[in-house]
């Protein structure tokens, strides 16, 4: 993947310019998920690895959009 489609570079340098940006304006901002907030649920004995993955992904989405949002 080149450097302008890599999604966790660019991800990496929105946080960099972020912290970046928060450090110059003297602020301080917490940007950790928090397991509590995930408000999971374990998954069905019978899902499959796909289910499984889609779940997962999708709580990754969502703690990061959390957390980015701190």
């Amino acid at each position: 993947m080149s450097y302008r489609t890599n999604p966790d570079r660019i991800l990496e340098n929105i946080d960099r310019a972020r912290n970046r940006d928060a450090e110059n304006a003297g602020l301080y901002v917490e940007r950790q998920a928090m397991g509590r907030d995930l408000d999971t649920e374990i998954p069905d004995i019978d899902a499959t690895t796909t289910e499984r993955l889609k779940r997962v992904f999708g709580i990754l989405e969502s703690a990061y959009t959390k957390a980015a949002g701190r």
